[in-house]
Parts: C-alpha cells; sequence; structure tokens
C-alpha cells in the first residue's frame, strides 16, 4: 500500500473492529435466509380447471395429481357478479333488467351475505333484486351494470375440494370500487372463513387502497392472513402494505401467460428457480406453459416437478414458506460500523491533499448524515458514505503514488486480491448498515446506487491525471485528436454505466448482453455483474501490470475502469433481497473469471510492448 494512502494505526484498528462487526451481522444474516429456504409453487384453479377438462379427468383428480407433481398451494379467485352471469348461476329475466334468478340455493345466500356486508348503509328502495326459490328476494343496491365488478365471496365448495386435497389455500381478490372500511374488512372475512393462509391481491391495486390499508393489514393479521408482494407488478399501494404487514409478506414472482408462451419451457423453470434462490421470492406463481401437447396435465405435472427438482438442486424445497425475517442488529453494531466509515472518510479526504476547512466540512457533513440515519432508524446516509469511500481508498492505495522503478509481478497479484478485499470490506458494511427486514423483501433499496458508481471511478481518475499533471499546467496542454476521442469515449461510457445502472433501467440489454448472460448462467455457478467480469477486473489486471512494468501513460484510464468494478462488488452486497451466500458465490466467480480475462489480455498486451523503454507519459 502507498505510503500517502496508508491508514494510521489506529484507523487501521477502527477499520478491523468493524470488519469484525460486518463480518458477525453477515453470518446471523445468513443464518436467517438459510432457515427460511422453502417456497410455495402456486397455480390458479382456473388454469387447473381448464387443463384437468381438456384431459378429461377431474377437477379433483387434477389438483391431487398436481400435488404429487410438487403444488403446495392454489389460488381462488374471489367471484364477481359478472363471473356469475357469464357462467349462467345467475340469469337475467327476459324483459326486466332489475331482475335476476338464482337456482343455487347455497349460492343465493352468499350473494345475500356478501351484499349485507358490503353495503351495511344502503337507503332507499332496491336498484335491482336477485330472485330465489322458498326466500325472499335479495335486493341489490346497485343497478345491474354498476354490479358487475363487485365480489360475491368465494366458491366454498372449490375451497374445501383445494384444502381437502391437502393443498394451502391462497385467495385472491380485487378491491371493491368505492368501498367504505366495512366493505373491505368483509372481503378479509370472507377469505379467512373459505379457510385461506394468504392472500394475493388481483387488479391494479391492492385491497383498501387508498384510505384503508392500515385497516386491511390488521384485519390480516387477526385472520392470521400473510400478504402476497407481486414482484414488477406495481400494484397501486404494495409499498404501504408490504410496510405495514412487513413480518408477514411473502414475495410473488410470476409470469404472464404471454411470456409464458414466448419463453422455452427450461427457461421458464430456470426464471423460477433463480427468483426464489436469488430474490428471496417465496411464492411462484405457476401457468401452464400455453403449448398444444396431448395431455396438458401432464405437462403441467412436468413442469411443476421441473421448479420443484431445481429448488432442490439449490438447497430449497416446495412446502409452506415463512417470511423472510432480518436478524436483529443492536444499536451499538451500526454504530461501529457507521462510525468506521466516517473516519475512513475523514481520514481519506485529508489523504487526498484537501485543505483543513475541506476536511472539517467532510467531517461535519458525514457526522450529520450519521446523526440523521440514528434518528430516522434508516442508515441509507452512512451506507452511501462507505460505497463511495471504501473503493477510493482500495485503488488509490495502490496506485496513487508513482515509484521512480515498477513494482514487479509478486506486487501486482498481490494488489489484485487485497484492492478487492478492501472493496468487499467495503461491501459488508453497507450490507451491516442495511440489515433490515424491508431492504431483504425489497421494500427499500439501497438509495446513491448511480453516485456510488459514478463518484469513486471519476475521484480516482481526477486525482491520478492531477497528480502528474496540475490544473494550471492541465489548461495550458496541447489536446491532441486521440486524447479528444479517448476523453468522449469514456464520458459516453461513464454516461451509458449510470443510465444503465440500478433496478428500473430505461436502457435495453442488447441481444449480444443477453446471449453472453445465458451462457454465463448456464456454465458458472452464480452468474457475475457484466461491470466486474467484463470491464472491472480486466481493467484492474492490466492497470497492475503497467504499473509493475513502470508504464504509466494509460494508466489513469485503466485505473477509473478499474475502479468500475469495484463499486460494482460494493453494489453487489448492497442487494440485501439476494441472499448473501449467493452474492459471495458471485463475487467469487467475477474474481476468478475477471482475473483470468485480464491476465490473458495482459498476456498479449505485454508482447507488444515488450522491447520498449519504460514510459511514465
Amino acid at each position: 500500500m502507498t505510503s500517502a494512502f496508508r491508514p494510521p494505526l489506529w484507523l487501521w484498528a477502527v477499520l478491523a473492529l468493524s470488519t469484525a462487526v460486518c463480518v458477525w451481522i453477515a453470518a446471523e444474516r445468513h443464518r436467517s435466509e438459510a432457515s427460511a429456504k422453502a417456497v410455495h409453487l402456486t397455480a390458479d384453479l382456473n388454469d387447473i380447471s381448464l387443463v384437468a377438462a381438456a384431459s378429461g379427468v377431474t377437477l379433483e383428480a387434477a389438483l391431487l395429481r398436481l400435488r404429487e407433481a410438487g403444488l403446495t398451494a392454489v389460488a381462488v379467485t374471489e367471484e364477481t357478479f359478472e363471473d356469475l352471469l357469464e357462467s349462467g348461476r345467475l340469469a337475467a329475466v327476459p324483459g326486466d333488467a332489475g331482475r335476476f334468478v338464482c337456482s343455487d340455493a347455497a349460492l343465493a345466500d352468499r350473494i345475500e351475505e356478501t351484499v349485507r356486508s358490503r353495503f351495511p348503509k344502503s337507503p332507499g328502495a332496491p336498484a335491482a333484486s336477485v330472485s330465489r326459490a322458498d326466500a325472499e328476494p335479495i335486493p341489490l343496491p346497485l343497478t345491474a351494470q354498476a354490479m358487475l365488478p363487485y365480489g360475491v365471496g368465494f366458491d366454498r365448495t372449490a375451497c374445501d375440494l383445494v384444502r381437502v386435497s391437502g393443498l394451502a389455500l391462497i385467495a385472491r381478490a380485487a378491491n371493491p370500487p368505492s368501498a367504505d372500511l366495512d366493505g373491505v374488512r368483509a372481503v378479509i372475512a370472507e377469505m379467512a372463513a373459505a379457510g385461506a393462509e394468504g392472500a394475493i391481491f388481483s387488479g391494479d391495486q391492492v385491497l383498501g387502497w387508498p384510505g384503508h390499508l392500515e385497516q386491511v393489514a390488521d384485519a390480516m393479521r387477526d385472520a392470521g392472513l400473510w400478504y402476497g408482494s407481486i414482484e414488477f407488478a406495481r400494484q397501486v399501494g404494495n409499498s404501504r402494505m408490504t410496510a405495514e404487514m412487513l413480518d408477514r409478506t411473502l414475495r410473488v414472482h410470476s409470469m404472464s401467460a404471454v411470456e409464458m408462451i414466448r419463453t422455452p419451457l427450461d427457461d421458464v423453470v430456470d426464471r423460477y428457480v433463480r427468483a426464489a434462490t436469488e430474490r428471496n421470492i417465496r411464492v411462484c406463481y405457476l401457468r401452464p406453459h400455453g403449448q398444444a401437447v396431448a395431455d396438458p396435465l401432464d405437462d403441467f405435472a412436468q413442469f411443476i416437478r421441473g421448479v420443484e427438482a431445481g429448488l432442490i438442486s439449490e438447497g430449497s424445497a416446495a412446502r409452506t414458506p415463512s417470511p423472510v425475517k432480518a436478524p436483529e442488529v443492536p444499536p451499538w453494531a451500526q454504530a461501529v460500523v457507521a462510525v468506521s466509515a466516517l473516519a475512513l472518510t475523514v481520514w481519506l479526504s485529508g489523504a487526498l491533499g484537501a485543505a483543513l476547512w475541506l476536511r472539517v466540512s467532510a467531517g461535519v457533513l458525514v457526522s450529520l448524515l450519521l446523526v440523521a440515519g440514528f434518528m430516522t432508524e434508516d442508515m441509507r446516509y452512512p451506507a452511501l458514505v462507505a460505497a463511495i469511500a471504501f473503493p477510493i481508498w482500495a485503488l488509490l492505495g495502490a496506485f496513487g503514488d508513482e515509484p521512480a522503478r515498477g513494482r514487479g509481478a509478486a506486487w501486482a497479484v498481490a494488489a489484485f486480491f487485497w484492492i478487492t478485499a478492501i472493496s468487499v470490506a467495503g461491501g459488508l458494511h453497507v450490507a451491516a448498515l442495511l440489515t433490515d427486514t424491508a431492504y431483504m423483501i425489497a421494500l427499500k433499496q439501497f438509495m446513491g446506487v448511480k453516485v456510488a458508481h459514478f463518484l469513486p471511478p471519476v475521484a480516482v481518475g481526477a486525482y491520478l491525471v492531477l497528480r502528474r499533471t496540475p490544473w494550471r499546467d492541465l489548461l495550458e496542454c496541447r489536446l491532441r485528436w486521440l486524447d479528444v476521442l479517448l476523453l468522449a469515449a469514456v464520458s459516453f461510457a461513464l454516461a451509458l454505466l449510470i443510465i444503465r445502472t440500478g433496478s428500473d433501467t430505461p436502457a435495453a440489454v442488447s441481444g449480444l448482453e443477453l446471449q453472453v448472460r445465458d451462457l454465463m448462467d448456464h456454465w458458472l455457478p452464480e452468474r457475475p455483474r457484466t461491470k466486474e467480469v467484463f470491464i472491472g477486473y480486466p481493467a484492474l489486471v492490466l492497470a497492475l501490470g503497467f504499473a509493475a512494468a513502470n508504464r504509466r501513460r494509460f494508466l489513469p484510464l485503466l485505473v477509473l475502469l478499474a475502479a468500475v468494478g469495484q463499486a460494482s462488488v460494493i453494489n453487489t452486497l448492497s442487494h440485501l433481497h439476494t441472499p448473501i451466500a449467493v452474492s459471495g458465490v458471485r463475487l467469487l466467480v467475477g474474481l476468478l473469471a475477471g482475473g483470468i480475462l485480464g491476465g490473458v489480455l495482459w498476456l498479449v498486451i505485454r508482447q507488444f510492448i515488450r522491447g520498449q523503454g519504460p514510459s511514465s507519459r
């Protein structure tokens, strides 16, 4: 480590203590994640009914067959007035638009019970009615057209059949239009009465939106129901409901029918398995693949067996899951980690040559961020400080000065590993500060991901350039076309990096990159991040090679690119919805694959520079 960026003994002691605390928190988190690997394999009752009919078997036989294949739960959707009319179980009286007939006594009783519970304050004469045998007509508060989207409870016969078949029941219901508190509570009561263990809301909004989410959450807790948060669905109210049901939320992954048809079956299976093992998904919502086959039920069963086998191969299992829960991190542990990040940042600002007033300002700013984190019980700001400081220190510790002679191959090999070790320690600091259930179920995301990717490369590159050429001399330099083009290329690459970084990126992934990802998914234990394996680590190997050979002309650019990879290491560990064991394997694979790629590139480049004199330009 260069003398200018070698921390004093007291800072080494602080960093050693905080790193030990981070490792302990990571171990506790791994223990929590390892104990909650069960996954519900769930199918919709309507889909099961369709494949059963197409295969010529009863619904009961289909349920038993799919349970044997690995299915653990069935989702039953609340029926609506529109469903009853379309199925013919509720018929409109010809010539009288306001009157309906229901010949099923049990269904009529359910309609009456539902209308009474959801419209308890309906005044005046009914707008429509449902006639039934040997009983008074059921008054409806709205016209037939207005009643279409309203639910009428769950088919108890179907629900009982699901539970008798040994499968868990998951209730699905939409948010009733203009529903009051009594109406949404009635929906929860109907779910519980049907025997459901959890609820996944259908439609574009959660039940109770916008004014009754807290009451819905309380009612679900009282009924013993968990809440299914659908990944990527963008359901209105999902974030607030997840926050209200934080300790009773299961993440759900599903594919649309169109996606299922367009995607090869093996890729569909792989997608569900990866969702469960890499993103803390606890409910896999499965659908028939949609292709024309001789036996649709058998095809669906084979699909379920494939997902179950994939889960087992990854150390998981198809059974009733429990919600993901973060380990309890005591405040003193977070304080140690946050203070360590503060100390490193203030010291680093001095090592970078900042004036005293800048160092004091940095210390005050970071201290305020630390206090804000503890006051709001949200450590995102201290985590952002750590995500920026550690990769800068890691790289400048190796490249921060210019020795008169090259350092040699042994130094380059050692530096490759301890640079990455420092970044991994930084990532563990970020993860320790963010270890919370809200982050582990992706309710919250690490803020400043783009900043943490942008600042370290720019800071490291700028420092190395300005160390060799002061500002005044740099402004007076005569630029060449090669320098201009190189600067433009680097600027464009950094801009693209910022645009493509984050969970919601507007930049499309190219077809070639998708093919490369598929190959890595197939051949590697975990797919490393592209920024690490194809940019960061190869650039780091080349930078170390050039530095060891005392060739420094393009060193700032190479170190800048290497910083992209080290920032990505931090980002990998900051994704707390990915189990830490998966992140660890991903980092190791990226280190080895990227190091090998960089080594091959260096062997090729070295052939071109061998025999030339050393250059520091």
